[in-house]
């Protein structure tokens, strides 16, 4: 924890030292710090709360974590941005702009202005009063507006995702570990393979191909009026991939629990097969599983950009793709921080489910 708060506090005593040295930035700098050091205090706080008991410490540490990855991504972003080449006043306005326009742009974007300055005022300014800054347009709508309106469609279609995922890796993987060497499992670790070797570019459009297109049992995906069958091709698409990792990550838990010793011993009691496969050989098997499926799903819930084009949905993906090719800085720092902050929050729900399966597991240990 200690190592984490120097960590976080690093960057901020650099930017202290840059600003004695510069006098051109020392404001900016200097206002850098005291957000550093209101972290650093936060963080600090929540590290007391966990050491005197009154925080759960894993869950102090993650907070402490949360931080951190914000922070850093952020500043990554922010930095990569600015060192990517072309210019977003080129961008709106195009090339054949007067230098007038130009320079009101700029100025109304904040692009005049020192880097870190840029960064201080202009950038965690707006991420501390909630807006995450405004959009670069000829309208400037608040980023967190627009976060707001595709955060749903990506999270509706994450999980369809994940319950196509499940409902094929579940059966399919249990099935391939009790048949173990058969043909079933045979044909199940082929279709993980394929499941993950196949591209979302171009199992989509074979899926709207065959069942829109040749047959038409199912919806196009534009369809609003009826969007639960429209869901259906995108949910596939985007749960397949997933369902192959699974299948694979079922089966060998599954079988490598079924060897321990307490599963032998159940055998010897005399107890069903059915009894030990559900209260002893799956419960144990899931946590693995649990890992996986946390980590694929903070994935498909902020990084379903080519499912997203392939069949023309609003979402997170999509908004990201568009805000990188119009170089539109506050809305990809706004959407990267609604990943970075997503990630870290399903793997402390991940976390919170260990417990649920395994009483054993002490997240404070």
């Amino acid at each position: 924890m200690r190592r984490r708060l120097l960590l976080l506090a690093l960057p901020f005593v650099a930017l202290a030292a840059w600003g004695l040295l510069v006098p051109e930035v020392a404001a900016s700098a200097w206002g850098l710090c005291r957000k550093g050091a209101v972290a650093v205090a936060l963080g600090l706080g929540l590290y007391a709360l966990g050491a005197r008991g009154l925080l759960p410490r894993f869950l102090a540490r993650r907070l402490v974590s949360l931080l951190i990855v914000l922070i850093g991504a952020s500043t990554l972003v922010f930095g990569a941005l600015r060192l990517a080449p072309g210019d977003p006043v080129d961008a709106i306005l195009g090339e054949q702009a007067s230098a007038e326009a130009r320079a009101e742009l700029a100025q109304a974007l904040c692009l005049d202005r020192p880097l870190l300055a840029q960064y201080n005022d202009c950038f965690w300014d707006s991420v501390l009063d909630g807006s995450l800054g405004q959009t670069f347009d000829v309208t400037p709508r608040p980023v967190i507006e627009l976060l707001a309106e595709n955060f749903p469609s990506t999270a509706e279609l994450a999980l369809a995702g994940m319950v196509v995922a499940l409902c094929i890796a579940f059966p399919l993987g249990l099935i391939s570990a009790l048949r173990r060497g058969t043909w079933v499992d045979h044909g199940a670790s082929v279709f993980a393979l394929l499941g993950v070797a196949v591209p979302a570019f171009w199992l989509g459009p074979m899926l709207l191909l065959a069942l829109t297109v040749a047959v038409d049992w199912l919806p196009s995906p534009a369809r609003t009026d009826r969007p639960v069958l429209a869901l259906i091709l995108p949910a596939i698409t985007l749960g397949t991939a997933l369902a192959g990792k699974l299948t694979r990550m079922i089966r060998s838990s599954v079988l490598e629990v079924a060897q321990d010793e307490y599963v032998v011993a159940a055998r010897a009691k005399g107890l069903s097969e059915k009894t030990i496969l559900i209260k002893h050989v799956l419960r144990n098997a899931l946590i693995p599983v649990v890992t996986v499926m946390g980590i694929q799903f903070g994935a498909l819930l902020t990084g379903a950009i080519i499912t997203e084009k392939v069949f023309a949905r609003p979402g997170v993906g999509t908004l990201l793709l568009e805000a990188i090719q119009q170089r539109d800085y506050p809305v990809v720092q706004g959407t990267v921080l609604l990943i970075a902050t997503t990630y870290v929050v399903v793997n402390l729900a991940t976390d919170l489910v260990y417990v649920l399966i395994d009483p054993r597991v002490r997240l404070d240990a």
